[in-house]
């Protein structure tokens, strides 16, 4: 599964990308030492592609610095079963339910 996420603003692309068969954690662009330490600790073996979809949007989430960073507008892609291999845009009901689910335990990690 292989997430692609894009940067109105700054105009730039990161690349966040798990694949169970090759590797085992990869991040490409700003905040991706953070975000590749954060794909490794997944037990990729026993996710789904939807639940890699709310996984990786917590984790791009938790890696964005508000004080350093700009807004950013969260788009992700995948090419999986689901989508007969095929690569499309998350629908949007899984992105919306990723979002919140990022924002949550963004919330959850300000409150400790």
């Amino acid at each position: 599964m292989q997430l692609t996420t894009f940067q109105h603003r700054l105009l730039s692309f990161s690349l966040f990308q798990l694949n169970i068969k090759r590797y085992f954690g990869a991040a490409i662009g700003k905040g991706r030492q953070a975000a590749k330490t954060e794909i490794e600790k997944l037990k990729l073996s026993e996710l789904t592609c939807r639940q890699g979809v709310i996984e990786v949007a917590k984790i791009i989430y938790g890696v964005h610095d508000e004080a350093k960073d700009k807004t950013f507008e969260l788009e992700m892609s995948w090419a999986c079963d689901e989508s007969n291999r095929q690569h499309q845009k998350v629908p949007e009901a899984l992105l919306e339910e990723a979002k919140a689910a990022a924002k949550a335990a963004l919330e959850e990690m300000d409150a400790d």
